[in-house]
C-alpha cells in the first residue's frame, strides 16, 4: 500500500544526506514512508533510518527501507528507540560523523 502524499520535498536535490524516520508498524516501517521512497528522488544519497517502535523492537523496519530504497546508500548505523525514549540520540548523531 502506498498512499499518496499531500506533499513533496520541493528542493531535496539540495541534500547529500536524508534521515527517514518511521515508526515500526506490523514489523515493518509505514505505508507514508514507503510513498515517500517511492516518489523522491534519492538516487546518490545517503540515508539514515531512525526507527521507534513500542516494545516489538526494529523487526524488519530497517531491512525493508534498505529494499524500498533504490539507488541510494542506507547508513548501517540506524537510530532504534523506545516509544518516546529519546536517550542517545545526541551521542548517536555525533557518532555519525557529519560535519555541521
Amino acid at each position: 500500500m502506498r498512499p499518496p502524499l499531500t506533499e513533496q520535498v520541493a528542493n531535496i536535490n539540495e541534500y547529500d544526506v536524508i534521515f527517514v524516520g518511521s515508526p515500526c508498524w506490523w514489523g515493518t516501517i509505514t505505508p507514508q514512508v514507503s510513498s515517500f521512497l517511492e516518489s523522491s528522488q534519492l538516487t546518490g544519497k545517503t540515508v539514515i533510518p531512525f526507527i521507534t517502535h513500542g516494545g516489538g523492537g526494529v523487526m524488519n523496519t530497517v531491512k525493508d527501507l534498505t529494499a524500498q530504497c533504490k539507488g541510494c546508500e542506507v547508513s548501517d548505523k540506524p537510530w532504534i528507540g523506545y516509544g518516546s525514549r529519546t536517550a542517545g540520540v545526541a551521542a548517536w548523531i555525533k557518532g555519525l560523523g557529519l560535519s555541521e
